[in-house]
């Protein structure tokens, strides 16, 4: 009887850890059934009630330890998706810090090549297109453009654009914001 159920331990836990533990409990009454069979078999077709006590002490003990299996499988189960969970956060965190740091040297590229340039240049004309160049590939955008407060004071006028045509009329609005950014204490 006794390595009747340890085979029946070893058939039974790997249904609660792999199946779940109503597979597992399915299986165990399959195999208690199964056994009871085989027992009134032997006995001829008589059901002896004195080895009931030995079969039932096995079947719980089973019964106990493939849902203890059960529950420490799905907590590692639980742990693993949380562990996962951390490490992809962790690898987005730092493909942002990757992506902030590239956008950073990418600035301070820009930055040390106008440094250069203005250093070189000898014609403002050139130095301004430039600028704006730099500037429209550095900040990702389609429109630049330099704009230049005229003496009088009361307008200003492109310099050096792209994506603006140089000379044209700056329109109102962009003339008051100007008109504002220059009134500050800090333009």
């Amino acid at each position: 009887t006794t390595t009747g159920f340890a085979f029946f331990f070893l058939w039974v836990t790997p249904y609660a850890v792999y199946f779940g533990l109503r597979q597992a409990a399915f299986q165990t009454v399959l195999a208690v059934l199964g056994l009871i069979g085989s027992r009134v078999a032997i006995a001829d077709g008589h059901l002896v009630t004195s080895e009931m006590g030995g079969w039932l002490l096995p079947a719980a003990t089973i019964i106990v330890v493939s849902s203890i299996v059960h529950q420490l499988t799905r907590e590692l189960g639980r742990s693993d998706r949380e562990r996962i969970v951390s490490e992809s956060e962790r690898a987005e965190a730092e493909a942002r810090r990757a992506a902030s740091e590239r956008e950073r040297a990418h600035r301070e590229a820009a930055m040390a090549r106008l440094a250069g340039l203005a250093l070189r240049a000898s014609d403002r004309a050139l130095l301004l297109d430039e600028t704006v160049r730099v500037l429209t590939e550095t900040l990702r955008v389609e429109h630049c453009a330099i704009r230049e407060l005229q003496p009088d004071g009361t307008h200003m006028d492109a310099v050096a654009a792209i994506g603006f045509e140089i000379g044209a009329e700056i329109p109102a609005d962009e003339q008051r914001f100007a008109s504002y950014v220059l009134a500050g204490d800090e333009p």
